[in-house]
């Protein structure tokens, strides 16, 4: 998962070319598809650390529930925003995502009530009922659908719109903002450029300069509600077309 923000990062010049908003439809669509499948790869994470390096592991927030939200989020994608490939892509993924979660979300409830001493055992027998081995094949099944998607949107301002939104929709899923990475210059404004490369009004072009000002070190509590606020300010006109009341 963490090359998929330096993938999008990775943007050729662009000439200027009016708005294109379905491509940012589709990239905060991706993004809540990745944030819904965090936790589940922070389990897998966890105990692989564990297991290598007897680090202690825990069971990540909202780990019981991330069954619904990935299934809310797989199906939540617009097929008709999709070349066919990437349809048949997706339409694989969901395939993936129902029987996973048939076979595991009772398993997923049952780690996220555990006790701290009865974790390790429960999902020592997790993955002998092969949880951590879906979790890896349903990341590559995931990744392989994202690639599609972006292999279909070439490399034009197709893709900075939708790189954009599934940049911010990250910042926003997330529950606490502690750290932006500091690679958001490239996507905002490609790996060269000082400035968006599409025209865009002077109150957004301003809310993602100071949104890249945030990025690449700790944020205070009011910094990161001033990051919220700047990333929905942005996904609002990206997504919507429209800019927030002040």
């Amino acid at each position: 998962m963490r090359n998929i923000i330096a993938a999008l990062a990775l943007i050729a010049a662009l000439s200027l070319v009016a708005v294109s908003n379905p491509e940012a439809v589709l990239g905060s669509q991706f993004a809540d598809l990745y944030s819904s499948f965090a936790p589940l790869y922070a389990l897998y994470r966890s105990y692989a650390d564990h297991l290598f390096t007897g680090a202690p592991v825990a069971a990540p927030s909202g780990i019981g529930g991330s069954c619904a939200e990935l299934f809310s989020a797989v199906n939540g994608i617009p097929s008709d925003l999709l070349t066919q490939t990437s349809s048949v892509a997706l339409a694989v993924l969901r395939a993936e995502v129902v029987g996973f979660c048939a076979s595991y979300r009772l398993t997923l409830e049952e780690i996220e009530r555990s006790s701290p001493e009865g974790l390790i055992p429960l999902l020592d027998r997790a993955s002998d009922e092969k949880l951590f081995a879906s979790i890896h094949k349903l990341n590559s099944t995931l990744e392989g659908t994202l690639s599609q998607a972006l292999s279909a949107l070439g490399e034009g301002v197709k893709r900075w719109w939708f790189a954009v939104a599934f940049a911010v929709r990250t910042i926003i899923d997330r529950s606490t903002i502690d750290r932006i990475d500091d690679d958001l210059r490239g996507i905002f404004y490609g790996e060269e450029g000082g400035a968006p490369p599409v025209d865009l009004p002077e109150q957004v072009s301003d809310a993602m300069a100071a949104l890249i000002a945030l990025s690449g070190r700790p944020l205070t509590e009011g910094e990161a509600d001033q990051a919220r606020y700047l990333a929905e300010y942005i996904e609002c006109y990206f997504v919507f077309d429209s800019l927030p009341q002040e």
